[in-house]
């Protein structure tokens, strides 16, 4: 699951790898980390000047 925005508490579920990345991609992430341990937690920072979850 992915949490968008602290201050909007939404989570997401994601069916594929393909689907989680192409989010990714979509909010303007330039790199996808991401955990292969169940329980591990990522961050994922989009780059400057484009759009985020929270803008």
């Amino acid at each position: 699951m992915l949490v968008t925005s602290r201050s909007v508490f939404k989570l997401r579920e994601f069916k594929t790898i393909v689907g989680l990345v192409s989010f990714l991609a979509d909010m303007g992430c330039l790199s996808a980390n991401i955990p292969l341990t169940t329980g591990r937690r990522e961050r994922q920072e989009a780059s400057e000047g484009l759009a985020t979850a929270a803008s």
